[in-house]
């Protein structure tokens, strides 16, 4: 294989020769995400992730004791007297393959800190299994303890994650034995799978591309804490959300809360209101229309709109969705549908409110009560404006108690199921718009689907002419799905903003290319919609998949956009393949990737990402020194925490030709 096929990205750290380096931590990955038994909320008196195999006994011996621990909070205790012959009480906490690290292949070791008390006639069992789709155990190895142990001892089990594998799980079981009546009393903490993968914990990385994320998860809670600096996640993804904060502590994370209706869709949302509660108690909460019938929520029949006026609804929204942040690990409430004319938008006709103004009226009553509730719990406030935040100056009171605005649509909006550019003109409004001018963070939404490579490198090329430290950038399909968008151009070092964007080609009204410069690069955006542009570049720079574009003279399409930034030439990178190459299908060849530092100062905090080709796959698994394999975007990463003066370290991998 030519090296050319396979592209190599370099991000380096941010290097400073007064300060003390700051060195990256790397630790062994936890499939778990435990961090101690109750590191985590839990809807339940379980630990996150921990459920029963099968119904418990009558008897529930289960606590959670915070007297007794490793780490964390508290540790998981079982205490059982007189049980009757042959009860068992089984638990177990599931990771499928292909989420959070688990690949087929892996060798994985679970661990588990266990201290007994009396023990008669009974037995406990810590565990690691593989099993199929249909349940069925592939291959598993577990410890029996039998006696007591009055101080805490370390158990491991490992198994090779095999072919046909759905599943992984760790296990604990206890049985009261069949000869009689059992007694037991025991605490198990710090329960961790590792697969030898080392991460950089805490994520130290620094984008200066800042970007959110909003319901498309990665199967990895590793990558979203390293790919974003803002996460919005659904009620029914709130166990993501302390494993994501264990990952990177600076990411901002919100739960997702509806403001205009109350939730019956989806089962087992946490809606602030509760559907059950709001449809048997308070029906008095629902508007309705003329007929004196419940309104559904335009898009989703199976919700009820609320009357978000009433003070004793308001009161209880703003302290379930407190409780439910709370609990759940997060730093602040998501508000949903914050809009002017919600009700002429959607052709809603109800007997409370005649006019939008009303609505209008209502709703920041609303936020006046709700807003400073979560605030008095420590909670960040977003709202979501759509895209016409600049229409109206009802606005500018609601931005006033936001911390982070969201605009959903932008550049490219959705309407009626269908996207379409705004005229030139409007989004350069929107685009101005990034600068918001009061001290929010401000989140601009792109959409366009992962084939449209140029749409994409487009939005973010028209957020980034205007974008400041408080601005977040994400990229959506028309529908929300798994796994989110995301573009290596997001972790470009272009640096910081030098000036204003200005316009080089062509003209505002029709569209030109603008650009903009940076300390470490340039952004140039062709906002024309059928007309090319050529102009010079005053540099070499070099794009996100490592192409080099020459100083002179450079041509952009219609709608397009070029983020570019200025070459390291002092970190040199090569790859190359180990033994020869290889092009039959089938075959496997190894690649060695080397990181020489040429300069004659240390370096610290870098990645090296190597992208693999349609034409390969990635042998799982066989990523040298903790490589990490990200199989939605088909690159190899490494964290170097450090570099001396002309040296160079060496990594490893293996693909197979399709």
């Amino acid at each position: 294989m030519a090296r050319s096929a396979l592209w190599i990205i370099v991000a380096t750290g941010l290097l400073l020769a007064s300060a003390a380096p700051n060195y990256a931590e790397l630790q062994e990955r936890d499939i778990l995400a435990t961090f101690g038994m109750m590191e985590h909320a839990s809807l339940g008196r379980l630990p996150d992730g921990w459920i029963f195999v099968e119904p418990p006994p009558s008897e529930d011996p289960i606590s959670l004791d915070t007297t007794t621990r490793v780490q964390g909070r508290s540790s998981l205790k079982f205490s059982v007297n007189g049980a009757p012959p042959g009860s068992k009480w089984h638990l177990r906490c599931v990771v499928h393959v292909g989420r959070n690290g688990v690949k087929i292949g892996d060798r994985l070791v679970m661990r588990a800190r266990v201290k007994t008390g009396n023990m008669r006639n009974a037995r406990l069992r810590v565990g690691l299994g593989a099993s199929r789709a249909d349940g069925s155990t592939i291959v598993a190895e577990e410890h029996r303890i039998e006696s007591s142990n009055t101080d805490w001892r370390l158990y491991e089990a490992s198994i090779v994650v095999p072919e046909n594998t759905s599943r992984v799980s760790a296990g604990i079981v206890l049985d009261i034995l069949r000869t009689g009546q059992g007694d037991a009393t025991f605490w198990v903490d710090d329960v961790t799978i590792t697969n030898g993968e080392m991460l950089e914990v805490p994520v130290r990385a620094q984008r200066n591309i800042r970007t959110f994320t909003y319901f498309s998860i990665h199967p990895d809670p590793y990558e979203n804490a390293r790919r974003y600096d803002v996460v919005i996640l659904s009620p029914l993804d709130w166990i993501h959300a302390r494993p994501i904060k264990y990952y990177n502590p600076q990411v901002q994370l919100y739960v997702y809360c509806n403001s205009v209706s109350t939730v019956g869709t989806v089962p087992g949302w946490m809606d602030p209101l509760d559907y059950e509660y709001v449809t048997t108690q308070r029906r008095d909460w629902l508007l309705t229309d003329p007929q004196g019938n419940p309104i559904p929520e335009p898009g989703y029949p199976g919700n009820l709109m609320v009357d978000i006026g009433k003070p004793d609804l308001q009161q209880r929204w703003a302290t379930r969705a407190a409780q439910i942040a709370q609990r759940c690990g997060f730093d602040g409430v998501f508000i949903d549908n914050i809009t002017y004319n919600y009700l002429s938008s959607s052709g809603i006709a109800c007997r409370e409110y005649s006019t939008d103004e009303e609505f209008r009226q209502a709703f920041t009553r609303f936020l006046q009560t709700v807003v400073p509730m979560l605030r008095q719990q420590g909670l960040k406030v977003m709202m979501n404006f759509g895209y016409p935040w600049n229409e109206h100056p009802i606005y500018e009171t609601w931005m006033q108690m936001a911390d982070i605005i969201l605009a959903e649509a932008w550049v490219r909006v959705k309407h009626d199921g269908s996207l379409f550019f705004l005229h030139p003109l409007l989004q350069l409004r929107h685009i101005d718009a990034l600068n918001v001018p009061h001290p929010v963070l401000f989140a601009a939404q792109g959409r366009a689907a992962p084939a449209e490579e140029q749409e994409r490198r487009y939005l973010l090329g028209c957020a980034l002419l205007n974008a400041n430290q408080r601005t977040a950038f994400h990229l959506a399909p028309i529908q929300y799905q798994h796994p989110p968008d995301y573009l290596p151009d997001y972790e470009l070092a272009i640096g910081q903003p030098l000036e204003a964007y200005e316009l080089i080609a062509g003209e505002r009204r029709s569209g030109g290319v603008f650009r903009r410069r940076f300390s470490n690069g340039i952004v140039l955006v062709n906002m024309h919609a059928s007309q090319a542009f050529t102009v010079s570049l005053d540099t070499d720079y070099v794009d996100a998949y490592g192409k080099v574009y020459r100083q002179g003279a450079v041509e952009l399409s219609p709608r397009s956009a070029l983020i570019l930034m200025k070459p390291n030439s002092g970190l040199q990178i090569t790859l190359t393949p180990v033994g020869g190459s290889s092009r039959r299908p089938g075959e496997e060849t190894q690649f060695e990737v080397v990181a020489r530092n040429t300069t004659s100062a240390p370096m610290y905090n870098f990645t090296v990402r190597v992208s693999i080709p349609d034409s390969m796959q990635f042998i799982v698994g066989s990523a040298s020194d903790g490589g990490i394999y990200d199989s939605v975007t088909r690159t190899v990463t490494w964290f170097i925490p450090s570099l001396s003066a002309s040296q160079s370290v060496s990594r490893t991998f293996r693909a197979r030709v399709r």
